[in-house]
C-alpha cells in the first residue's frame, strides 16, 4: 500500500480541468499496473485513487466488491505492525533510494581510487615517475601495508 503524506497537492495553487483529466488517466495506468502485478506475482491487492478536490469519483480496483471487501479487511485485520512492514509512504520511500545511491556512490568512489592507485603502481613498476601527491601517497602507504 503506498500513501500521500499530504505534500502533493497540498498548496494554494489549483489544478485545471485538463490537469486533473491526465492525473485521472494516469492513475488508470497505475490501476492497470496494480492490476498486472497482482496477476504475475498471485498476490492480493486493491487501488482506491481520490481526486485532489474530492469532487471526481474514485478509481477503484478491483471493481468487484465481495473481492475489495476481501483485501480491506484482510489488511485490516493485520497489526500495525505487519502492516507497517507493506505500507510506504512517498518520502520513506525516497530515503531509502537517497540510502541505496549513497552507498552505490561510496563503492564506486572506493573501485575509482583504487584503479587511480593501481595505476599509479604499475607506472611506478614500469619505471614512469609521475608525481605524486600526499593523499595518493597516504593510501599507497595503506594499500601496502
Amino acid at each position: 500500500m503506498v500513501e500521500n503524506d499530504g505534500e502533493i497537492g497540498s498548496g494554494a495553487s489549483s489544478k485545471t480541468y485538463r490537469e486533473i483529466h491526465r492525473d485521472v488517466m494516469e492513475s488508470k495506468g497505475f490501476v492497470k499496473l496494480v492490476s498486472e502485478l497482482c496477476t504475475l506475482c498471485g498476490v492480493d491487492g486493491c487501488v482506491i485513487v481520490c481526486g485532489p478536490y474530492g469532487d471526481l469519483k474514485p478509481e477503484i480496483w478491483p471493481t468487484d466488491q465481495p473481492e475489495m471487501q476481501h483485501v480491506l479487511m484482510k489488511f485490516n485485520s493485520m497489526s500495525l505492525e505487519e502492516r507497517n512492514k507493506k505500507t510506504t509512504n512517498h518520502r520513506s520511500f525516497l530515503n531509502k533510494q537517497i540510502t541505496k545511491l549513497d552507498e552505490k556512490s561510496r563503492k564506486q568512489e572506493f573501485k575509482n581510487r583504487n584503479e587511480v592507485l593501481g595505476r599509479i603502481v604499475r607506472e611506478a613498476l614500469n619505471g614512469k615517475c609521475s608525481p605524486v601527491n600526499r593523499s595518493d601517497l597516504a593510501d599507497l602507504r595503506m594499500l601496502i601495508a
